[in-house]
C-alpha cells in the first residue's frame, strides 16, 4: 500500500511550512486538498499560481490535487496548468464526467473520482464502469476539516467495491492512523493518504514511515 502525506492547511504558512517538511519526510509525493466553502465547509489558501511557485522550489514532487469543489469542471484545467498529475473530481459534484477526464489525459494527469462516505458503492461502480474509470479516492469522513474519525464502515465499503469491480484501485482517505491503516490495508485499498497522524505526531517523520512500514506488510 503507498502512503501519501496530506497538505490541507487553513493559511499559506501553513503550506510552506508543510511542504519545507516533504523534504524532512523524504516523501515524493504530495495530496492537496482544494476546497471552495461550498462543498466543503473551509476555503482552502492553496492558489494554482502558489503551486506553480512550489513546483520551481521542488519540481520532482508527484502533485495530487483533491477538487472539494462544486464545480470542478470550471477549475480542472487551471490545477492541471498548475502541476498536477494526479486529479480526483467527485461524483456528487461533477456535471461532466467524460470532459474531466479528457482534460486529465490531454495534460498527462491521472483522473480519478472522488466518492464521500454517504454515497452508495453501486452507485459509484456504476459510474466507474460507465466511464472506464480504475481509480476511487473513498473520503470516508465529512469534507473539510482533518483530524477526523474513520468511518467504521471504509473496510467493507472498499470490500463491497471491490467485490464489483476486482482491478479497481482504491485511495482511502480520513482518519488514516497506524491502527486504521491496517483494517483498511487488509480490506483492498492500495493507497491511503494521511494529514494529522503525520504533521500532528511530536516525530513527522517517524509517524510516517510507520504508516509506509505497515502499508508494505502483507496480510
Amino acid at each position: 500500500m503507498e502512503i501519501v502525506p496530506v497538505i490541507n492547511c487553513l493559511d499559506r504558512i501553513c503550506i510552506r511550512e508543510r511542504w519545507e517538511g516533504l523534504r524532512k519526510l523524504d516523501a515524493h509525493a504530495v495530496h492537496f486538498d482544494v476546497a471552495d466553502g461550498v462543498f466543503a465547509p473551509v476555503v482552502s489558501p492553496l492558489t494554482p499560481q502558489l503551486l506553480r511557485e512550489l513546483l520551481r522550489e521542488d519540481p520532482d514532487v508527484h502533485i495530487e490535487i483533491h477538487l472539494m469543489v462544486r464545480d470542478p469542471e470550471v477549475v480542472i484545467e487551471a490545477w492541471l496548468e498548475a502541476g498536477a498529475k494526479r486529479i480526483i473530481a467527485h461524483i456528487e459534484a461533477a456535471h461532466d464526467i467524460p470532459y474531466l477526464m479528457r482534460m486529465a489525459e490531454e495534460y498527462g494527469a491521472l483522473p480519478v473520482l472522488g466518492v464521500m462516505q454517504k454515497t452508495e458503492i453501486k452507485k459509484i461502480a456504476g459510474v466507474l464502469e460507465a466511464h472506464g474509470i480504475r481509480d476511487a479516492h473513498l473520503l470516508e469522513v465529512a469534507p473539510g476539516f482533518s483530524g477526523q474519525e474513520m468511518n467504521p464502515k471504509a473496510s467493507e465499503r472498499i470490500r463491497t467495491l471491490r467485490s464489483e469491480i476486482p482491478d479497481v484501485r482504491i485511495t482511502i482517505d480520513g482518519g488514516v492512523d497506524a491502527l486504521t491503516v491496517v483494517a483498511i490495508r487488509d480490506a483492498g485499498a492500495v493507497r491511503a493518504v494521511s494529514s494529522s497522524f503525520i504533521w500532528e505526531s511530536e516525530h513527522p517523520r517517524e509517524a510516517y514511515e510507520s504508516l509506509k512500514k505497515i502499508g508494505e506488510e502483507k496480510m
